[in-house]
């Protein structure tokens, strides 16, 4: 901020005052929330964010605890903070990212640094179904001739995972990103495939997605529909890299051709690529939309979603998960032989969101 006039009091109060305000809204909490969580009175509130309060800790604390935001990053001369955005998440989700996104600010220059490999983007012009899906899935395709598997991708790019015990009903996964490191966060306590699918969404946003915010976990609203809203965009084409990786565009075609007699390549899909029915009911209602041809097919994707679910059997291969702990107690190990660079507050902190031993 440019000071002239202002003296450095005022000028530093306006500064918090923007920050809150900017944190609020990232984290999609209101001000009758922000003073229900800190206990403050709504003036006091409203003073802070307009600048005109003497800065107080005591009464900084339960506001920052309530938006999960480091204070003294608050209040530091530099206020950094990733491309996070929490939009619909839970009160515990929003906690968990919170804690998590302020001790990743802490370790993030210890972490390996990401490979940087060129990627065509997909063409974002248009917000047609047609369009967005047909610039999408020859990079697919692309990715695919160059990666056999989501592990290989994460290997050879190197990029930092750590899982977490987020519960059944928690978030599936995010990527926190600065523009010196990022890490994906894996909720392993949900069913397999469902991570499998979940790492894939946020390798999507790693290679589309660097210069934009991504959120916690938000589900697009118009999924289904020939026009893609703006704000939906990169969490429609993160789903759609992630489905058409583990069913790709000419494998839907092929069931679709065969349907209703799907059986036995529906089970045998579920099993070696490690997905789901859900996924492969997307995948053939999106070969239906994209070339209008529903002769012979069940049309909505409710119908598609039953036949695919009445004809596998439902399997499932549990490396997914077991390579997430694997890669999460790589990362833990990375921090832990550099412990010595924190204090022992700091790093009390820092072992106990990333649960490292110590």
């Amino acid at each position: 901020m440019n000071i002239t006039d202002k003296t450095q009091e005022t000028a530093l109060r306006e500064l918090i005052g923007d920050r809150l305000k900017h944190e609020m809204g990232r984290k999609s909490i209101s001000a009758d929330e922000l003073c229900q969580s800190a206990g403050l009175e709504h003036d006091v509130l409203a003073s802070y964010l307009n600048g005109a309060r003497e800065l107080n800790l005591n009464e900084l604390r339960p506001v920052c605890e309530a938006l999960s935001l480091d204070i003294m990053r608050l209040v530091s001369h530099k206020f950094e903070q990733t491309k996070l955005q929490y939009r619909q998440a839970h009160r515990k989700d929003k906690k968990i990212a919170g804690d998590i996104e302020n001790v990743f600010l802490l370790i993030r220059d210890i972490l390996p640094r990401t490979k940087n490999i060129h990627v065509e983007q997909p063409d974002r012009s248009d917000n047609n179904f047609i369009d967005l899906v047909g610039s999408l899935v020859p990079i697919v395709e692309s990715i695919k001739e160059r990666y056999q598997s989501v592990e290989e991708i994460i290997q050879d790019l190197r990029i930092s995972i750590l899982d977490i015990k987020g519960g059944t009903d928690g978030f599936d996964a995010f990527l926190l990103s600065t523009n010196r490191a990022f890490m994906i966060c894996v909720n392993i306590d949900h069913h397999p495939n469902r991570i499998h699918f979940s790492l894939l969404h946020e390798i999507a946003h790693y290679l589309f997605d660097k210069e934009h915010t991504v959120p916690v976990d938000y589900y697009p609203s118009s999924p289904y529909s020939n026009y893609i809203k703006n704000e939906d965009i990169p969490e429609f084409l993160a789903n759609k890299f992630a489905q058409f990786f583990l069913v790709s565009f000419a494998e839907a075609q092929s069931i679709r051709k065969a349907w209703p007699n799907i059986s036995e390549t529906a089970t045998q899909l579920i099993l070696t690529r490690r997905t789901s029915a859900d996924v492969i009911a997307n995948a053939v209602y999106d070969i239906n939309r994209y070339e209008s041809i529903n002769r012979g097919v069940a049309t909505g994707y409710q119908e598609i979603l039953k036949v695919v679910q009445d004809s596998a059997q439902s399997k499932f291969n549990d490396s997914i998960r077991q390579f997430v702990k694997e890669s999460g107690a790589h990362t833990r190990q990375i921090i832990l032989d550099k412990q010595e660079n924190y204090s022992d507050s700091v790093w009390s902190r820092i072992a106990d969101t990333f649960e490292i031993q110590h």
